[in-house]
């Protein structure tokens, strides 16, 4: 038994180890300021690795904490959840971003992006989301990512570029484009109005009005 009224110092030239007969089990490397354990760590709460917190709670809550945002899992289910406690989220504020880098370049070749559409506040989370993407030899010190693809509950999915289907696409609105549309064939059951150029290979099949 080690105790004391006041602080116990330990202060050996070289490490301080615990041992259990013959096993060292725990070494503080004194000059590495480094502690090494040959097991595992239990907390009764959360601990720190520099700025970060690790969290564990008793309801099936996990968290990792980096300075004031989270990284949450749930046992319920599985879930996952980033958590961003910026207070003034405003219309246009990317909020929240997950980004793929490889280890060729160390830059990001790919992110999906979460996009503020309101001035987020209680009753009022408006977002929308973006896929984004380099493409081949973009020197991206000097070229932005490109957004390939947004989703808004409010506009429905927007496309930067084509889109290649090798099967159909169904729609339950309508079907914007602000350049050419082309196809093999076109089979209209109901309103077409068409203002620019449409372009087709087959039959243009129509059971009621095309403009």
């Amino acid at each position: 038994e080690l105790s004391g009224d006041e602080d116990v110092i330990l202060a050996p030239d070289d490490d301080v180890e615990i041992q259990e007969g013959a096993t060292v089990y725990a070494r503080f490397k004194g000059g590495e300021r480094r502690l090494e354990i040959a097991g595992d760590i239990s907390a009764s709460q959360g601990f720190h690795i520099g700025n970060n917190k690790f969290i564990s709670s008793s309801v099936g809550h996990n968290a990792i904490k980096f300075g004031s945002n989270h990284f949450e899992f749930f046992d319920d289910g599985g879930r996952f959840q980033f958590t961003n406690y910026d207070d003034a989220v405003a219309d246009g504020d990317t909020y929240l971003r997950l980004q793929f880098t490889n280890v060729d370049s160390l830059d990001t070749a790919a992110e999906i992006a979460f996009v503020a559409t309101e001035n987020h506040a209680q009753a009022a989370d408006g977002t929308k989301i973006e896929f984004k993407a380099y493409s081949n030899a973009v020197d991206q010190s000097e070229s932005p990512i490109s957004t390939l693809l947004t989703l808004d509950p409010d506009v429905g999915a927007t496309f930067s570029g084509s889109i290649n289907a090798p099967k159909h696409i169904t729609a339950s609105g309508d079907i914007s484009a602000s350049g050419a549309l082309k196809g093999g064939s076109l089979d209209i059951n109901g309103t077409s109005n068409i203002s620019d150029t449409a372009t087709f290979t087959g039959q243009i099949l129509s059971y009621r009005t095309a403009f």
